[in-house]
């Protein structure tokens, strides 16, 4: 099948929704300062971050499966990334939403494959609630 990450899960209430909606933001934002481009489900345009969805894939050329999930929860799905660059992305944001809210996932990558993804989603966890306060003041 490839190099895959698999996850499933319930509904997310509004309050976990919002913390993985500003998650997902700083996961696009950290993944473009190391020059990997996020794009939309097909590679081209801006990846969908709304009130029901997150959806990206990287940007053709490097584009591969589209990464999407849904508030309303999934019960089993999968992104094969191929191991292109915007996995980082798909790592990072399943670790966020894994400990935010009712996601479970698995992947066929080893601990070393999925390392950087970890600790870029340690790194956006801890600063999610200054990036909460700076939400609210504006």
């Amino acid at each position: 099948m490839g190099y895959t990450h698999y996850w499933n899960n319930d509904e997310f209430t509004a309050s976990e929704w919002q913390e993985l909606l500003l998650a997902a933001a700083a996961v696009f934002a950290s993944v473009r300062g190391k020059h990997i481009a996020i794009a939309g489900w097909d590679g081209k345009d801006k990846p969908t971050i709304t009130l029901d969805r997150i959806s990206f894939n990287g940007r053709a050329p490097n584009d591969f499966e589209t990464c999407a999930i849904n508030r309303t929860g999934d019960k089993f799905t999968f992104c094969k990334t191929g191991r292109r660059p915007y996995d980082l992305a798909v790592v990072a944001l399943l670790v966020c939403a894994s400990k935010i809210g009712p996601l479970q996932w698995s992947s066929d990558g080893d601990e070393e494959e999925t390392r950087e993804g970890r600790e870029l989603a340690a790194r956006v966890l801890e600063n999610l609630p200054e990036m909460r306060l700076c939400k609210e003041a504006t």
